[in-house]
């Protein structure tokens, strides 16, 4: 074999490999998005069913729901909605909300800017009530910053008064804290 003809050998070689890698690479990838595919319908799946049992009411299964419970987000119909200002509650937890005191340990302004400056507080609030089964619930103020030319959020969490110490100890909370980070 001559020299000419070992290099376009390895020319070849080195062709054929390159491929072997762009499909390999191809391959990878494709299986990723696949993957990234199906775990975000997966998601879309779990939200779309929790958006549908919220669509009616979680006692008369058959009635639309005209709203959720503050407290454990279940969806309400007409009959079952118990409002008091302007928040709404299923039947158990208007009773928890009216029995007990309430305060607020947390708050964060928002504003067009930053809006998902205060998701954590929505977190922080279900993991609250879903995990350690802590009654508790988000209000959000409206104020107009007429100098600043747009609306700020003020969004707090209510936990009851005799929860508290437990709420701040399990979240590691300081009393005024609204900084995401010392919330963890």
């Amino acid at each position: 074999m001559d020299n000419q003809t070992l290099i376009y050998a390895l020319y070849l070689m080195s062709g054929l490999l390159g491929l072997t890698l762009i499909t390999i690479w191809i391959l990878i990838y494709r299986t990723k998005k696949q993957t990234d595919m199906i775990q975000k319908s997966e998601a879309y799946r779990d939200a779309s069913n929790e958006l549908e049992e919220r669509a009616y009411c979680f006692k008369h299964k058959h009635e639309h729901a005209i709203g959720i419970c503050a407290v454990c987000e279940v969806g309400l119909c007409e009959d079952c909605q118990k409002d008091y200002e302007t928040l709404h509650f299923c039947p158990q937890h208007f009773n928890t909300y009216t029995e007990s005191e309430w305060l607020d340990i947390t708050e964060v302004k928002t504003t067009p800017d930053n809006p998902e400056k205060g998701l954590f507080i929505y977190d922080m609030k279900n993991k609250l009530y879903k995990e350690n089964n802590i009654p508790c619930f988000v209000m959000t103020h409206y104020k107009i910053d007429v100098h600043g030319d747009q609306i700020e959020s003020h969004i707090k969490l209510y936990v009851r008064l005799n929860d508290v110490e437990k709420v701040r100890a399990s979240v590691n909370i300081n009393q005024d804290s609204s900084d995401p980070e010392e919330l963890q």
